[in-house]
């Protein structure tokens, strides 16, 4: 019987928590849980409710003790609810009168299907995984409680602290607890503290030696923990499996950020902090050392190279990525299919563990090399770099800033590029900077006849497009860039920083040289994209230079109601339109009677501009269009 008459001469329904601890030298997530649910639950159950704790003898609670009834495990009467299914069961023979959860050992299945709590969702669903036959309907969801009387916001210090809330376990794969010692190695002006629920058994193995930046705590009483976790800056969890997180909940309560991976629970409780996907934790295949924190956990960003006979300009390229200030990235490089050898001339560069090379056997063209190389990306950026080009120093670490900021809508971002003019002997004999811009709509960026510099994209935009299109008439192999923008501008956002971060280099070889090709395809290109957005308009063309093309203005085709649409008046400074020939002068550029009137060099390598880390726009707010309503000139 588990009613009793109060002195109410209610029915009151009696409800015991059958578990062992309320306090342990060890504090471990079931026992906060059972301290937590003994304060609160003994103090605002209903009058028709009785709650009562059942716990080893001599065990008493850590907050509100005065509140809770303690009874023997064995007193009947009261309905059974056991946090742990791994034991105490073996009394419980029917199929009413008790119930399990949230700690469910699921390699041991209940004798009878009761009700269940689980601490999320994501638990949920291990559940009815694992035990498939088991009616959801008895799953109910409550999750961790975080005490608001305890955790609260409080004041930050100076200078800031990185903690860590786990414990070392020998499975090496359960709280991340490599994650620290890694950081703080790449970080060592950082300070970093890890509070360790006992004393750490395996720290021979992940932190082998003393780190001065690392101060480890341990055994700390959780009415000790906000006062410690107050004073930190961020939560970085490394864990692996979480199915309550109660940690993250009680930093998030402190007004802590939190940084973890996006994996379990965790999306689904902290979904407003900084959640890294795509991480790579130390499982084979990976590594064969289950502590080392890999490098691919923390990369953001993987540069694309497509390359198809480079010659003397691949090894600048390949340079300026690995003198980037951001250091966590990746490189694919795609050989489309050259008749030169690539390998033996940069081997120092791609027998690093951050580069990826593929060989095409034949020539495919750009595109194909690309979703060649998307393929095999992990990280949730891809910037391309063409093998004729090259970044600045400061480029991918802008770029990755830029786009942690930005909404999940925003599928590109782009900034100002330095565009250096050569002849045929590699000498510099002019250079200019074309300003990007932010654009309205998609009309306004297909009226725009430009591109973007850098592309940076986000890895989900382009695969929810399909990468790179093929299908038309040369199979991807021209103006790839305008193709793939003008497929993601349907769906995504643009986002523009105002910074120098590219340079391209316009000679004799460029693929854009082809003048003819790129008319056609210009004019392809409007028009496929026009009748995949509905058919509204008619593109008017014009053909300027040697031949080359830009759309002018959008007419509303018969029977729509659409008005017409001009491009904006500084639409031309496009590589493919604006710069047209290495003989003619372009729109806005600058014109030099010698190469000393402003110190530019005869060879690769010399003036301003001419390789990395040199020339305009060299630094973060520094050169020609690093502010509005600049342009360099």
């Amino acid at each position: 019987m588990r009613l009793f008459r109060n002195n109410k001469q209610q029915d009151v329904f009696q409800f015991k928590f059958v578990s062992d601890y309320f306090q342990t030298e060890v504090v471990k997530g079931p026992v906060l849980a059972a301290n937590l649910r003994a304060k609160w639950l003994s103090q605002l159950c209903p009058d028709d409710l009785r709650v009562a704790f059942a716990m080893y003898k001599g065990q008493i609670p850590l907050y509100g003790a005065e509140h809770v009834k303690l009874i023997d495990k064995a007193e009947s009467g009261w309905w059974n609810h056991y946090f742990f299914n791994s034991w105490q069961l073996n009394q419980e023979k029917g199929i009413t009168g008790w119930s399990v959860g949230p700690n469910i050992d699921l390699s041991k299945p209940l004798q009878a299907i009761v009700p269940l709590v689980v601490n999320s969702n994501y638990q949920k669903e291990i559940v009815l995984r694992k035990w498939s036959n088991y009616d959801p309907d008895m799953i109910t969801v409550i999750p961790n409680m975080v005490d608001n009387t305890l955790f609260r916001p409080g004041q930050c210090s100076e200078p800031p602290i990185i903690g860590w809330i786990g414990y070392d376990h020998p499975s090496k794969y359960t709280k991340g607890v490599e994650v620290i010692p890694y950081l703080a190695k790449r970080f060592p002006h950082l300070n970093f503290e890890m509070v360790h629920a006992s004393e750490p058994k395996f720290q021979d193995e992940w932190m082998k030696e003393p780190l001065p930046n690392v101060t480890i705590y341990q055994k700390v009483a959780h009415y000790d923990m906000p006062n410690l976790i107050r004073r930190w800056h961020v939560l970085i969890s490394g864990s692996k499996w979480e199915t309550g997180a109660t940690h993250i909940k009680e930093a998030m309560a402190c007004g802590i950020c939190v940084i973890a991976s996006d994996v379990a629970v965790i999306p689904e409780i902290a979904s407003s902090q900084t959640l890294l996907k795509d991480m790579k934790w130390g499982h084979p295949p990976h590594t064969t050392h289950p502590y080392q924190w890999t490098d691919s956990s923390l990369e953001q960003v993987t540069v694309l190279m497509p390359v198809y006979n480079p010659g003397r300009y691949l090894e600048e390229a390949l340079k300026s990525v690995f003198i980037q200030l951001y250091e966590d990235w990746r490189l694919i490089l795609i050989d489309d299919g050259s008749d030169e050898e690539i390998l033996s001339s940069n081997s120092t560069f791609l027998h690093d563990k951050r580069v990826d090379f593929i060989r095409l056997p034949h020539n495919e063209g750009q595109s194909k090399a690309l979703n060649k190389g998307l393929e095999r990306v992990s990280t949730p950026y891809v910037v391309q770099l063409d093998s004729d080009d090259w970044f600045y120093p400061h480029t991918l670490d802008i770029l990755v800033r830029e786009a942690v900021l930005q909404p999940d809508n925003v599928g590109v971002i782009s900034g100002n590029i330095h565009i250096v003019h050569e002849d045929s002997e590699g000498q510099r004999f002019m250079t200019e900077v074309y300003k990007g811009r932010f654009f309205r709509d998609k009309y306004d960026f297909l009226l725009s006849n430009t591109s973007l510099w850098p592309r940076f994209y986000r890895t989900s935009a382009l695969r929810a497009i399909g990468g790179w299109p093929t299908d038309d008439p040369y199979e991807g192999r021209y103006l790839e860039d305008k193709r793939v923008l003008l497929r993601l501008i349907e769906k995504y956002d643009f986002h523009w920083a105002d910074y120098m971060l590219y340079n391209h280099r316009r000679h004799n070889n460029n693929q854009t040289n082809q003048i003819g090709i790129y008319a056609e395809m210009t004019e392809w290109t409007v028009r496929n994209a026009l009748e995949r957005w509905g058919g509204k308009y008619e593109p008017v063309f014009m053909t300027y230079g040697a031949g080359w093309k830009k759309v002018t203005v959008l007419l509303p085709r018969d029977g729509s109601d659409q008005g017409e649409i001009e491009g904006t008046a500084d639409a031309e400074s496009s590589l493919a339109a604006g710069l047209a020939q290495l003989n003619e002068v372009p729109q806005d550029s600058i014109i030099i009677d010698s190469f000393d009137q402003l110190g530019l060099g005869t060879a690769p390598g010399r003036g301003p501009g001419t390789g990395p880390n040199t020339g305009p726009g060299t630094g973060p707010g520094t050169g020609p269009g690093t502010g509005p309503g600049t342009l360099g000139g």
